[in-house]
């Protein structure tokens, strides 16, 4: 891994939870710093009249706050996306990419967070729950 990597972005292996990994995200200033452009080029990208989704994972309160204060007074549907753990893990298994985001990711990415909609995708596909938020979003 880089050498200054914990200025930026890097995965953090915390405690195994009941014999399973856990595995963080962690930021430094310049990873705020990066967020932190991108939330106000996403405003940018509303005042000059483009139809914006996104899709962002909340590392922290930090994060979010800025997130609430960027977007103040345009007009917003937040979507919160769930899913059970159990599925989750099953899904991060089969793209065999870092174990243990899911487990640490499952419940914080929700903490201070208030939504128009929720939508779960345990047992229920993509292209549902992308109407649902559709049809929030008129």
């Amino acid at each position: 891994m880089g050498a200054h990597r914990e200025q930026g972005f890097q995965y953090v292996d915390l405690p195994d939870e009941n014999g399973k990994p856990v595995s963080g995200i962690s930021y430094g200033p310049v990873g705020l710093r990066m967020l932190q452009g991108f939330h106000r080029a996403v405003r940018e990208f509303v005042l000059a009249g483009n139809p914006v989704i996104v899709d962002e994972m909340m590392l922290g309160p930090e994060v979010r706050d800025h997130w609430f204060a960027t977007l103040a007074g345009l007009d917003v549907v937040s979507v919160g996306v769930r899913c059970d753990l159990d599925e989750l893990e099953r899904r991060e298994c089969a793209r065999k990419g870092r174990a243990g985001l899911a487990r640490w990711s499952e419940e914080r990415v929700h903490e201070g967070m208030a939504y128009d909609l929720w939508v779960d995708t345990t047992g229920q596909a993509a292209d549902a729950c992308a109407h649902q938020v559709m049809a929030a979003a008129r």
